[in-house]
Formats: C-alpha cells, structure tokens, sequence
C-alpha cells in the first residue's frame, strides 16, 4: 500500500532538491473563479523565492520548507511584505510525522 501523506510529505523533504507543493487538479478552477488567488500566489513565490501551492480549491495557500527555521523566515518574509500581500497571515506549521503528538 501507499504510504500515509505525512510520510510522503517526510520523504519528499528529505529528497535532494528543491520542494516543490504537489499538483491540485482544482488550482486552474480556483484561479479562473478568483483571478486575485494568482496574483498573491505568484507576489508570494517571489517574495519568498520558493514555489507556492494552492489546497483544494483555493482556501489556503503554502509553501513547503525544509525545517522550522526556514518556515519561520519564510512566514517572516510573507508577515514583511506589502502591495497584494498585505493583510495575507502567514505562519510556520510542523507536520508530525507518524507516532508524533
């Protein structure tokens, strides 16, 4: 069987490489019903000088970093930024891995 998201998460951070969001079949969708998803997502990329994804159909935005530090300083960038990004809340989330509380 396919492991679990988290593991999948764990495994592809832990991969050389730059981390980039997985596909979402819905970003498209979201995009053309909310034209604004796009042009935060694309200030916040280079912002923050790493690829942004979108969840489902465009409730949240991310970014995928390697520890907390990086999480932290990105949140930190994003916090920082003005013009499209004002107003945007950004924080850093650990994903337990397996077993984890």
């Amino acid at each position: 069987p396919a492991p679990p998201p988290a593991d999948r998460l764990v495994a592809r951070a832990a991969a050389p490489g730059p981390l980039t969001p997985g596909p979402n079949d819905l970003a498209d969708a979201a995009a053309a019903t909310r034209p604004a998803l796009n042009v935060v997502r694309q200030a916040a990329a280079a912002r923050i000088g790493a690829p942004v994804g979108i969840t489902g159909s465009g409730s949240t935005l991310f970014a995928v970093a390697r520890d907390r530090s990086q999480a932290e300083t990105l949140a930190a960038e994003l916090d920082a930024a003005g013009g499209p990004l004002s107003g945007v809340a950004a924080v850093a989330v650990r994903y337990p891995h397996r077993g984890e509380a």
